[in-house]
């Protein structure tokens, strides 16, 4: 929820990351927002991805169908 504000109030586009730190003590801190995560194998991007079962090529066409209709 929080990164979905951090990213709609920056008025980013399409996708981003957001890091936190998450203290059982003091609570959710907000750290920067990347806003061109890396695709590569390693990258996080892609492994999340892979975590909730998306493809990575298709995630990659949808961003481009994105970025053509705002043409």
């Amino acid at each position: 929820r929080l990164a979905r504000e951090v990213h709609r109030t920056l008025d980013l586009k399409d996708y981003s990351r957001s890091d936190f730190i998450v203290s059982p003590r003091r609570g959710v801190y907000f750290l920067e927002v990347n806003t061109l995560p890396g695709l590569t194998p390693a990258s996080l991007l892609p492994k999340s991805l892979e975590a909730i079962g998306a493809e990575f090529p298709d995630f990659l066409d949808h961003l481009v169908s994105l970025a053509i209709g705002r043409k």
